[in-house]
């Protein structure tokens, strides 16, 4: 994640061991970013449920950092909520899951970085 121009975000993730690569995009951001906790998401185990977040790096061939969300410009809707992590991405877990952080979970998953339509689906802060 870079700031490269005042109020802009430009995300790139290369493949890694938590989620395939995205090429480099860059959104303009509308307000400052906020850290994320949880978020609400159809995973790829069931159905649309709340999710622990954390950012994903590189560091350590892996490892939690800070996942942040960030409302952005998006021609289609007028306003989107980019949720992003670190250079490996973001990482979830259904909030039903009660274990550590791991890339070898099958419970878990991984994803470059999330464009969500409604805020509501985010927990920032914990606080709804």
């Amino acid at each position: 994640m870079s700031t490269d121009k005042p109020g802009f975000i430009s995300l790139e993730v290369e493949d890694n061991d938590n989620c395939p690569g995205l090429s480099l995009m860059t959104y303009q951001a509308l307000d400052q970013p906020t850290e994320v906790t949880q978020v609400r998401i159809t995973g790829p185990h069931g159905p649309e449920e709340l999710h622990w977040v954390t950012g994903w790096q590189s560091n350590d061939d892996g490892s939690p950092c800070p996942a942040r969300y960030v409302p952005v410009s998006d021609s289609g809707a007028g306003r989107a909520y980019l949720l992003y992590g670190g250079d490996w991405g973001i990482r979830m877990k259904p909030v039903r899951q009660d274990e550590e952080w791991s890339i070898e979970s099958s419970t878990q998953f991984g994803e470059p970085w999330l464009l969500l339509s409604e805020e509501s689906d985010i927990v920032a802060d914990g606080k709804p």
